[in-house]
C-alpha cells in the first residue's frame, strides 16, 4: 500500500516538510535523485526567524539546527538614489543564522525515518490516470501511485509541476518588481 504523501525532492523544503509529517505521524515518501551522500547544491543558507526558524521547530529539529548555525544577523539592502538619499531599505537584519546546505540536510534528517527517504530515485514524469490519480514514473521503469497527495519539491524542472500549472519553469522565471510609492 502506497504512502499518504509523496513528496518529489529532498531538497531543504521536500526535507521540512517531511520531518512536519513525521511530527504528525502522517506517513509519507521522499523521493529524492542524489545519492544519499552527495553533497547538497548551493551555499549557505540564511535561516529567518519569520519562516525557516518556524519551520524547523514545527519539525522539532530546531535546536539541533542551532548546534551548526552561524552568527545570527543577515543582511540589510539599503536602496538609493540618484542624489545619495536613501529610498528604502529591505531584508530582516536580525536573527537569520546562517547553516551550510549539508548540515541543514542533516539536521532535518535526524528527525526523520531512514527508511522514508528513496535515494537515487530519479522522477521521469508524472501523469493522471484515468480517475485522476497521479502516477510517478521512475528512471529505472517502475512506477508508484495510490497517494493521496503529492508534492512537488524538485525545483525548477519539476516532473510535478505541470499537473497543477500551465506555467513552464522559463515563465516562472520572470519577476516584475514594481515600487510602491
Amino acid at each position: 500500500m502506497a504512502p499518504d504523501i509523496a513528496i518529489v525532492g529532498g531538497g531543504p523544503c521536500g526535507l521540512a516538510l517531511a520531518a512536519m509529517l513525521e511530527q504528525q505521524g502522517i506517513d509519507y515518501v521522499v523521493y529524492e535523485r542524489s545519492a544519499e551522500n552527495t553533497p547538497p547544491r548551493g551555499g549557505c543558507l540564511d535561516i529567518h526567524r519569520s519562516s525557516g526558524q518556524i519551520v524547523l521547530k514545527k519539525a522539532g529539529c530546531f535546536e539541533e539546527f542551532k548546534k551548526y548555525a552561524r552568527g545570527g544577523y543577515a543582511t540589510i539592502h539599503c536602496l538609493f538614489d540618484h542624489k545619495g538619499n536613501k529610498v528604502t531599505t529591505f531584508g530582516e537584519g536580525r536573527d537569520s543564522p546562517e547553516i551550510d546546505r549539508a548540515q541543514l540536510r542533516q539536521v532535518m534528517l535526524s528527525s526523520i525515518a531512514k527508511e522514508k527517504v528513496r535515494w537515487s530515485t530519479y522522477v521521469k514524469s508524472s501523469s493522471r490516470n484515468e480517475n485522476g490519480d497521479v502516477i510517478l514514473e521512475f528512471e529505472d521503469g517502475t512506477i508508484a501511485s495510490g497517494f493521496k497527495l503529492v508534492v512537488g519539491a524538485d525545483g525548477l524542472r519539476s516532473k510535478i509541476r505541470h499537473l497543477v500549472s500551465f506555467l513552464n519553469h522559463r515563465q516562472l522565471e520572470v519577476l516584475l518588481l514594481t515600487p510602491s510609492r
